[in-house]
């Protein structure tokens, strides 16, 4: 049985005591500043006074700048970082991709000469050079194969429903800017780029029906010989959507996601660096993974297609709800 040591050993005011060797008790002397954690160094060493790190519910470090914006670190456990600076009045937090840190940026308000926005909920109406006459629209889009069609599917939470106009069992139906290369669509490279989809895949692809949607920024071919682009048919990673990039029709490997085809409104997301070197794929928010390989450097533009594979295609196959694209220039016109 051992032997109760307590009073045999000296202890320091103030100090925290632990079990030490030969069941002797140990002391350990506290931090100078107040309000210092003790933390553990592991089951074989004591614990000392310190700095609790993320695993251990702390931050990992022990000062911040006044007034500024702390973020997680650059692992799930790394200690956390300041934003640079507090800005000044009026600037805004801009994000600088998932891979970077935030910076204060200027608003850009109403800046044509520095930031390209589009969009379009497919509530007015308008008809491209190449378009259709069924095409309800904001944008002037241009057909690609037959221009998709507004159909009686909106609701109060989607107006502006684009479905697929007529069913069909062969060809394709779609609609892309510019997208018979008659004017200049996007060129990569020249400041950050995000777009998204917002689309139901409301009757999915099966053997019997069988479709491809592809949704990105992109040529009009199928598939796509230059562009970034989502994609999905029942018969192709189980069924599951799947992010590409091709460059002069040599493409980078897919990423892969999990996200099944499913009967509800989904928001693809793409955001490509202001280099134009990489892209990263998100689907309802959460991160499906980069691609930085097989990047397109000549001019694509935003595309929305059905191809046909086989059998006959609905006209509420796929509904596209809107379309939404910010580019922030690096050097303003």
């Amino acid at each position: 049985m051992p032997t109760n040591n307590a009073t045999n050993h000296n202890t320091t005011q103030y100090n925290v005591l632990t079990g030490g060797a030969n069941n002797l008790l140990n002391n350990v002397a506290p931090s100078a500043t107040s309000g210092v954690p003790v933390i553990s160094q592991g089951s074989s060493a004591q614990p000392v006074f310190g700095t609790a790190v993320v695993g251990g519910g702390g931050t990992g470090n022990t000062t911040f700048t006044a007034y500024s914006v702390i973020a997680a670190g650059t692992t799930a456990t790394g200690a956390f970082q300041n934003v640079s600076g507090v800005g000044t009045s009026g600037q805004i937090l801009t994000s600088n991709g998932a891979s970077a840190l935030p910076t204060w940026q200027a608003n850009p308000g109403f800046s044509p000469s520095g930031v390209i926005t589009l969009s379009d909920d497919f509530i007015g109406y308008g008809v491209g050079t190449y378009g259709n006459a069924n095409l309800i629209s904001e944008l002037v889009w241009d057909a690609i194969g037959t221009a998709p069609a507004a159909n009686a599917t909106t609701t109060n939470r989607n107006p502006g429903v684009l479905g697929l106009g007529a069913t069909f069992t062969s060809g394709a139906r779609g609609i892309g800017l510019s997208a018979n290369g008659t004017f200049g669509g996007f060129i990569l490279g020249g400041g950050a780029i995000t777009i998204n989809w917002i689309v139901n895949t409301a009757t999915l692809s099966t053997a019997t029906n069988r479709y491809i949607v592809r949704m990105g920024i992109m040529d009009g071919t199928a598939p796509p010989t230059n562009g970034i682009f989502f994609s999905y048919t029942d018969n192709v990673n189980s069924g599951n959507w799947q992010c590409n990039s091709t460059a002069a029709a040599a493409s980078a490997t897919p990423i892969s996601t999990s996200v099944a085809g499913a009967t509800s409104y989904k928001n693809f997301q793409m955001t490509i660096n202001a280099a134009g070197t990489s892209v990263e794929f998100f689907i309802d928010g959460a991160s499906q993974g980069s691609i930085a390989t097989n990047i397109p450097t000549v001019s694509i533009t935003p595309c929305y297609v059905v191809n046909w594979v086989a059998g006959t295609i609905g006209t509420s196959f796929v509904l596209l709800d809107a379309f939404y694209l910010q580019q922030t220039l690096t050097s303003p016109r």
